[in-house]
């Protein structure tokens, strides 16, 4: 910080008898030590006419003496020519790399290709000791609502059909009979048996809520588990339809809470007024192929879940229903065209 003029006015006055050396040009002689000004900047003190002054600066202003004075400039040419040896060096340590890198190049082998070739069959060695990873399939499981589904309905799907089933024995059978880790999709419908044998939508609620923590504690999503996709109860033309719908509303949030995907099927079973559409059944209670049909549907909105074939016209050899039974539903073959009902407006499906 510059020191204020008062102080440099007292320095002046007190330092006015200084015997410091006057300017080189001096015309006084060596014996002459008193000094007419000095200095704020060097203290040095300086005769009058040396400093090339007529008379005595008042003591108000700071006098600095002409070397003094060059100082800033020299100062800023000095930095300046700082700056530019420092761009200088930057611009050497670039070209002395840039002379590395072209130096290591030059000297890489000859033997290039058989160091590649010696990597590659490295690569097959250890591939080869790899144990080949099976390929994973999706597994359709559920009551009897799938009992005209078979492993020819849907590509690279495992139908697994198990009649009276309820959200409980499909747990089990989920835990204890197949081996998750091998399973890319998991389509669970399941549910209406639960509310004819009794069971309040409460209680069934906290079965699912139980049977979906089980399987993602299980195999979960960061270790090649499955996703779990609920499938939705269809509506009934008996006496238990209003809690299966009441099933269907409480379904959809729970799935939402659980990070599962929901496909609420009822909608697509009715008309636009309400009422279902009775075509579709082949009792009070099971779909006929009509109905299959467009439950199939619904169950492409998965992703890698695609149509291969009708409703009951797989090959034989690979239908594996746990209880095969011909449906009861015995019409023409007749290929129904397909409908899309997947619309939010329409029928929510929810990831």
């Amino acid at each position: 910080m510059d020191p204020a003029p008062e102080q440099l006015t007292d320095t002046i006055i007190q330092s006015q008898s200084a015997t410091a050396n006057c300017s080189p040009q001096c015309q006084h002689p060596d014996n002459d030590p008193e000094k007419d000004v000095v200095c704020a900047f060097c203290q040095i003190g300086y005769h009058l006419q040396c400093a090339g002054l007529r008379k005595q600066p008042p003591k108000s202003k700071v006098w600095i003496c002409q070397p003094c004075r060059k100082l800033p400039k020299l100062l800023q040419d000095t930095i300046e020519r700082l700056n530019n040896a420092l761009k200088e060096i930057e611009e050497l340590k670039t070209l002395n790399r840039h002379e590395r890198k072209k130096h290591d190049l030059q000297e890489i082998p000859e033997s290039r290709q058989g160091l590649e070739e010696t990597l590659e069959e490295s690569y097959s060695s250890i591939v080869q000791k790899q144990p080949q990873q099976e390929q994973r399939h999706n597994l359709l499981i559920g009551d009897s609502i799938l009992r005209d589904f078979n492993n020819g309905t849907f590509e690279n799907t495992t139908v697994r059909c198990i009649r009276g089933a309820s959200v409980e024995s499909i747990r089990m059978d989920l835990t204890d009979e197949i081996d998750l880790e091998k399973i890319q999709n998991l389509i669970i419908h399941v549910g209406t048996n639960d509310v004819s044998s009794g069971s309040d939508v409460t209680e069934i609620l906290e079965k699912f809520e139980d049977m979906i923590t089980t399987l993602q504690v299980a195999t979960p999503k960061t270790e090649n588990g499955p996703f779990i996709t609920v499938s939705g109860p269809c509506p009934r033309l008996d006496a238990y339809s209003p809690e299966i719908e009441e099933l269907d509303n409480k379904l959809n949030e729970l799935m939402l809470k659980l990070d599962c995907r929901y496909i609420a099927n009822s909608l697509s079973f009715k008309y636009a007024d309400g009422r279902i559409d009775r075509s579709m059944y082949s009792d009070d209670v099971h779909l006929n192929r009509k109905g299959a049909e467009r439950l199939a549907e619904r169950l492409t909105a998965i992703p890698s879940i695609y149509r291969q074939t009708l409703v009951n016209k797989a090959t034989p050899e690979i239908q594996i229903h746990s209880n095969p039974q011909p449906s009861k539903y015995r019409s023409p073959r007749v290929k129904y065209p397909r409908r899309n009902h997947v619309g939010p407006d329409r029928n929510p499906i929810h990831a």
